[in-house]
């Protein structure tokens, strides 16, 4: 729902010279007729999307018959970063999960869903993402202020955080990861 998102993702195209349509919609009610798409993919959408169930469904309804599926969706709960005090970092990453998008636990859920709207031969893959340094500094450092904002930590706490995360940056040793869960399946 993004127009930044949109207009970055045309901008991309657009460089790479490829002739891509894009369309500004919700997940829950894809602006499309049924059986459209000749295959789906779908990374890091579900989890900001508040009636998962309702865009699963509209995600099979526009997949042709038997057409492919993937889908790809980080467990923000397996976010780490490796400061040392570790009761920090799961009270920092616990709120993230819980507050900061739609469904920070969406791969617990997302099998059964993908089964009730109707899809077939669903298979899971796992990895797990190492965070380039200076994504992982931006993106940690975001979390901590979103904890402070929210009252999880305080002042002090928000200070110890980023001066961590800061430290662990000029010793280049900053290791940050996150879970990924790959869904396929067929229409």
């Amino acid at each position: 729902m993004s127009a930044d998102f949109l207009a970055e993702a045309k901008r991309r195209a657009q460089a790479a010279g490829l002739d891509i349509a894009f369309t500004q919609a919700r997940a829950e009610a894809l602006p499309y007729p049924d059986h459209s798409f000749e295959m789906l993919w779908a990374e890091r959408v579900l989890i900001y999307v508040p009636e998962v169930r309702r865009a699963a469904s509209e995600m099979r309804r526009v997949l042709r018959p038997g057409g492919p599926a993937a889908l790809i969706e980080p467990d923000i709960s397996t976010s780490t970063i490796n400061l040392e005090d570790r009761a920090l970092v799961r009270r920092v990453m616990g709120h993230e999960a819980d507050s900061n998008v739609a469904h920070g636990w969406l791969p617990d859920l997302l099998r059964s869903v993908l089964e009730e709207v109707g899809f077939r031969e669903i298979q899971l893959a796992t990895r797990v993402v190492v965070f380039a340094s200076e994504l992982a500094a931006s993106y940690f450092a975001q979390c901590g202020r979103s904890a402070a904002t929210a009252g999880v930590l305080s002042d002090a706490e928000l200070q110890a955080w980023d001066a961590g995360i800061q430290e662990l940056v000029m010793r280049k040793s900053l290791f940050a990861t996150v879970g990924y869960f790959l869904f396929t399946a067929s229409a």
